[in-house]
């Protein structure tokens, strides 16, 4: 005998009642989101269609202005000649009034620049002045007057002192002795030329590896010797006096006047420049040799002079120079 199944009606009735205890709840559909996006396109719709008739407009617009350009073209040209000539003359009255107040300025902005011009240099020199060397110079004779067959030589000694506050760099030195007659030649003119000699020497630079350097306070003293040819020497007792006086025999009667003595000079110049500015400077001194005693004179035919007897003296007409 075959089992048939049972019914299920046990299991659909507890399901039923499951229903009852807890209901599912309905099934719901949104129905408001197409409505809503049919909305923002027919909004972006009207945009574009106000965007697109505004850009016609504006083109129309413009068509008509360049079709009336063209239409009334020689006035239009007249117009705008017109304007660019007002335009023009405003500009031509601007710049005139400009031009008349930068006029006016003129001497006061150059006025201003002169005062700064100078407040600068004397800023300048006062530096210059309170921190630049100043090198001063003594020549004494350690040797005897000597003459012989080249002519006449003396050994000086000369001694330096930089009383300023910096170094003075590229110095040298030179000396000259000659005797003059009647100031022929002239010892000032031997001492600007001399200076000028010594100066240039200082002033190039490739002259440095020669040069001294004297910093603040006494130098070492040098000795030099310093000499005068025969011809310099027979110069001054014969040939310039006879320059001077040409006529002299044919005039009064007697020979030109030749000294038996010389009157010899000594000239030294030292030239030398500062470490901060490209400035030059130089020191000079013209001295007379002289024996001591104001009863005898300087004789070369007599023989040399004993350094005791001699002596170096300023030149009461030109002295010593600095700059």
């Amino acid at each position: 005998m075959i089992d048939e199944p049972q019914s299920d009606s046990g299991h659909n009735q507890s399901d039923q009642d499951l229903e009852k205890v807890m209901p599912l709840p309905p099934e719901t559909t949104n129905t408001s989101k197409a409505p809503e996006k049919q909305g923002q396109a027919k909004q972006y719709r009207n945009y574009s269609k106000y965007i697109v008739r505004t850009l016609k407009a504006c083109g129309r617009g413009l068509v008509n202005v360049i079709n009336w350009l063209d239409a009334k073209g020689g006035f239009v040209t007249a117009i705008a000649t017109v304007v660019i000539a007002i335009l023009t003359g405003v500009y031509v009255h601007y710049s005139r009034a400009q031009w008349r107040v930068m006029r006016d300025q003129l001497p006061e902005l150059h006025t201003s620049a002169e005062a700064a011009k100078r407040a600068a240099d004397t800023a300048g020199r006062e530096l210059e002045l309170s921190e630049r060397p100043w090198v001063s110079a003594d020549l004494t004779l350690v040797g005897p007057l000597v003459f012989d067959k080249d002519g006449a030589h003396v050994t000086a000694r000369l001694s330096l002192k930089n009383s300023g506050h910096s170094p003075a760099v590229r110095g040298f030195y030179n000396i000259d002795f000659f005797a003059p007659f009647l100031m022929h030649p002239d010892p000032r003119k031997r001492r600007d030329d001399l200076c000028k000699n010594t100066t240039g020497e200082s002033a190039l630079p490739s002259n440095a590896w020669l040069s001294k350097t004297w910093f603040p306070g006494d130098q070492p003293p040098v000795d030099i010797k310093i000499g005068m040819s025969e011809r310099d020497i027979h110069a001054a007792m014969v040939e310039i006096p006879d320059a001077l006086f040409p006529n002299a025999r044919e005039r009064y009667g007697i020979n030109p006047p030749r000294p038996p003595y010389i009157f010899p000079v000594v000239i030294t110049c030292i030239a030398y420049r500062p470490s901060f500015a490209d400035v030059q400077y130089h020191t000079s001194l013209v001295l007379d040799l002289l024996r001591r005693d104001p009863k005898k004179a300087i004789d070369p035919n007599k023989g040399d002079i004993p350094v005791s007897d001699l002596g170096l003296f300023q030149d009461f007409a030109f002295g010593g120079e600095a700059n």
